[in-house]
């Protein structure tokens, strides 16, 4: 019976979100005293036992880049996936893919699977569900992040702009809370072209002026 206790329980229990649980259960700060007290209650009412030892011992074991993708379906990014998993697996880490499927299809997972050179791992997450990506961090060990996602049609940013800012700097935001409360500290932010605007000359140097005029730029700056 006590097996069967999830952390869902607890947090359904407590009337409160996953990421609370999770923020109680390791002892993270941001967290108000009543929350504590429901959490800490609904823990010995069940009889909820988190699996810390073992957690310990798949950090101590595993090494593991989480590479949130904007798109799985386009060839840009299953090379990209390609690319970087060999990288990684040459050092010794796995790889976690993540996708919500906004602009993707499932299918298309079978695909970068035949491209891959070992297994990964896969798991499906909108960012922009903080605890969604909560589950994400406490689900597994990750070692680095590489954040590729995001809306990014510079035409569609135009016509509705607050889209853009609400989906691609709240998924960031909670992708990075979630990094801080879990320890994760190596992060790699793909960035656009675009944040150069019109740039005076091509191919643009990396230290090239930056100013983009268009919403999608803005959330990359």
């Amino acid at each position: 019976m006590l097996m069967s206790v999830t952390i869902k329980d607890v947090a359904k229990a407590a009337n409160v979100s996953v990421a609370t649980v999770s923020r109680v259960l390791n002892k993270k700060s941001n967290v108000s005293e009543e929350a504590i007290q429901a959490v800490n209650s609904a823990v010995q009412a069940l009889g909820y036992s988190p699996s810390f030892l073992g957690r310990d011992l798949r950090k101590s074991e595993t090494r593991r880049i989480l590479a949130i993708i904007a798109s799985t379906e386009q060839s840009f990014y299953s090379d990209v996936i390609r690319g970087m998993e060999v990288a990684a697996f040459s050092q010794g880490y796995d790889v976690l893919i993540a996708d919500s499927f906004i602009n993707s299809k499932p299918e298309v997972l079978d695909r970068l699977r035949a491209l891959a050179s070992k297994p990964f791992l896969f798991e499906r997450c909108d960012l922009c569900d903080a605890d969604a990506a909560e589950r994400l961090f406490a689900a597994q060990p990750i070692d680095a992040v590489i954040h590729f996602a995001g809306l990014k049609a510079v035409g569609e940013s135009v016509a509705q702009p607050l889209r853009y800012y609400d989906n691609n700097l709240r998924s960031t935001l909670n992708l990075l809370e979630s990094m801080h409360r879990h320890g994760v500290k190596r992060f790699v932010f793909s960035s656009s072209a675009t944040v150069y605007g019109d740039p005076a000359r091509v191919p643009i140097r990396e230290d090239a002026p930056l100013s983009a005029t268009n919403p999608y730029g803005w959330t990359k700056l």
